[in-house]
């Protein structure tokens, strides 16, 4: 009998266990909902540029406004952003008395949704764009390459003083193999307009032995716009480490950053990266990379 109690109430207890951790989990998987809120509405826009003329032009250097490209009939358009913060997404900034009608896509991070109506001639553009890289080259076309970003950093990190007043320069190297033309030029506009002059020595693009048309004159002649950017030519395919080695051999900078292809610089990301290295010179840093929230 004793022996039976006592199961009896260990029986108890452990149902007793598993119902207030139920009760937790519901109450706070309910509070984590109502804190995401519900998806914003998307404001619908008529004009849906085409990004293959992208391809066909020279852009115009970073102090010249980006012009839309002409719109396709019968497609539309929907440029939106959340209004909340999701899984840690910083919430862009966003002004009510903007003038929807001006608003460029993916300003401060906002997302570019397409409309599921597209035209054959569109939805084509979007699919080899996914073939081609993997990702929605279409969108990122829309983009301007020199779009507005949060800014991320904590406001401790904002402080004056926080960092040395003389800091090494460094040289970017950033290794390609193919990269979608409006990634790679949004990668390297974002180093050059985010990143103190005096700081910036250059950018070395490392061309790992691509093959597309625009990644060769194109990309030489809108880059002899910027002479701190450099373009090296590997004669084979040598991938990711012997390319960066490749860049390396020719930096010319004491600190070496590399970068992806496909990333985007935010203000102040270069500060305590070379504020650690000048503290001590052994010192490996890396930046906080944040993903795109799919």
């Amino acid at each position: 009998m004793t022996m039976a109690l006592l199961l009896r109430r260990r029986s108890l207890l452990l149902k007793i266990v598993l119902l207030i951790f139920t009760v937790w989990f519901t109450v706070a998987f309910l509070l984590y909902t109502e804190q995401r809120g519900p998806p914003a509405d998307t404001n619908p826009d008529p004009a849906l540029p085409a990004p293959a003329a992208l391809l066909k032009k020279t852009p115009e250097p970073s102090s010249a406004k980006e012009p839309p490209a002409a719109a396709p009939s019968g497609d539309s358009h929907e440029n939106a952003g959340p209004e909340e913060g999701v899984g840690g997404v910083l919430v862009p900034p966003r002004d009510p008395d903007e003038d929807s009608s001006s608003v460029q896509y993916g300003e401060m991070g906002k997302p570019v949704v397409l409309p599921a109506n597209l035209s054959a001639d569109v939805k084509k553009l979007v699919d080899e764009g996914w073939q081609k890289n993997a990702f929605n080259q279409y969108v990122s076309d829309l983009i301007s390459v020199h779009r507005k970003l949060p800014d991320p950093r904590d406001q401790w990190c904002k402080e004056p003083g926080r960092y040395l007043e003389k800091l090494p320069a460094t040289s970017v190297i950033i290794c390609f193999h193919n990269e979608a033309w409006s990634v790679l030029l949004r990668t390297v506009h974002s180093v050059l307009d985010r990143s103190p002059p005096h700081l910036l020595k250059e950018i070395i693009l490392v061309d790992d032995f691509s093959d597309m048309a625009h990644t060769k004159r194109q990309l030489e002649d809108y880059m002899a716009m910027y002479p701190k950017v450099k373009i090296v030519r590997a004669s084979k395919r040598e991938g990711l480490i012997r390319a960066r080695l490749l860049g390396a051999k020719h930096a010319t900078a004491p600190v070496l950053t590399y970068l992806d292809s496909h990333c985007e610089c935010t203000t102040g990301w270069l500060e305590p990266l070379l504020d650690r290295i000048a503290r001590d010179s052994t010192t490996v840093v890396c930046p906080v990379i944040d993903v795109v929230d799919d």
